[in-house]
């Protein structure tokens, strides 16, 4: 079951999502703990996922809990059930998710859809 939603997941990120192979990271696992820099665009889906590094390009990211306490260089787009944003974000945060917290900057626009959203 688990499986069958991951998989779900990481197919519908990579459909809604440009994806370049030469300058992406891809990962998904129950539990991922980011804290060494990806190189570009960062595709992510688990259970828990936590990004304690800086991301240098887009974040986008299918998840139970997702936590971001890098600096993100380009947009974030997530899906997620619980969500806190503590690192600052260049671009946009586009997320659908039951609750948010977003407590670091936004450079762009916030489009957040959920049912308990702190700013």
């Amino acid at each position: 079951m688990v499986r069958g939603i991951l998989t779900f997941s990481l197919t519908f990120v990579l459909l809604v999502s440009p994806f370049v192979l030469s300058a992406a990271t891809l990962l998904s696992d129950q539990t991922l703990e980011i804290t060494a820099s990806p190189v570009g665009n960062t595709y992510l889906s688990g259970g828990e996922v936590r990004v304690s590094a800086p991301v240098s390009g887009d974040l986008v990211t299918a998840a139970g809990t997702l936590f971001v306490r890098g600096p993100v260089g380009g947009d974030v787009l997530s899906i997620a059930g619980t969500m806190d944003i503590d690192g600052n974000v260049t671009g946009d945060v586009r997320a659908l998710g039951g609750r948010m917290f977003i407590e670091g900057d936004a450079g762009g626009e916030l489009a957040l859809f959920g049912g308990q959203i702190t700013i």
